[in-house]
């Protein structure tokens, strides 16, 4: 990846601004043992698809089922080999807008995950300067795509939905992944170092606990609201 990051920001303007952010330091950290490395052949199944004008939504969708039903094939393997992992890794894409709204508080919403695109995982990683003996917290982690590149395997996580739980726990055996909520990570003691990833947004959440600065009066918080405000009140002091 490059040293410079450009994102296109919306910044209050008719139009979009792109937004040069600066570059980590080069102070040596030492290497991930186990970064997958994204070969993107999901994305160009169906991406190139799109790109070229080929394949319709439908056709989009069934292309994007079809990679997943492969991981979760290969998923089934034991002892997986690092290039089975990889694969694996590379293959599955998630189920945002693959599958039917359902209910979720008071609001309908998918419950599928868009997946962070790796470049932006990897800049993030980097741009925290995440060191070796921290403690890491991801309450939305998916199939892993910022724990790929945490140099640190004091990792504690969660994925709400069962199978990219799975799939997470079997790339990244090392780290402490949980199939939970992330209003049920209510059980860190002592604190953690970083806080990352990309939660949900805008779900509705209901009966937050009072503690929550942000809530509204009638105890609603919208996810990703909630998951910056419990993020903060996690970090060590």
């Amino acid at each position: 990846m490059s040293t410079q990051a450009q994102l296109l920001l919306p910044f209050f303007t008719e139009t979009f601004q792109p937004i040069a952010l600066p570059a980590p330091s080069e102070k040596p950290r030492r290497a991930v043992e186990q970064r997958f490395t994204s070969t993107y052949q999901a994305k160009s199944i169906y991406a190139s698809g799109i790109e070229e004008g080929k394949l319709s939504p439908q056709e989009r969708k069934e292309k994007r089922k079809e990679t997943n039903r492969l991981a979760l094939q290969l998923l089934r393997k034991r002892n997986l080999s690092f290039e089975e992992k990889e694969k694996i890794f590379n293959l599955y894409t998630g189920t945002g807008g693959l599958e039917e709204a359902v209910s979720f508080g008071q609001n309908e919403a998918s419950f599928g995950q868009y997946f962070t695109p790796v470049c932006i995982a990897e800049f993030a990683v980097n741009f925290l300067e995440v060191e070796e003996k921290a403690r890491v917290l991801e309450t939305s982690c998916g199939h892993g795509v910022f724990l790929n590149f945490l140099p640190t395997q004091d990792v504690v996580a969660s994925e709400i939905k069962k199978e990219t739980f799975r799939v997470a726990q079997a790339l990244f055996e090392k780290c402490k992944i949980h199939n939970l909520d992330m209003q049920e990570m209510t059980f860190l003691e002592g604190g953690v170092d970083y806080a990352l990833g990309n939660p949900p947004y805008g779900l509705q959440f209901e009966d937050v606990p009072e503690h929550f600065d942000t809530r509204s009066e009638e105890g609603h918080l919208k996810s990703h609201l909630y998951a910056l405000e419990q993020n903060i009140k996690l970090l060590k002091e």
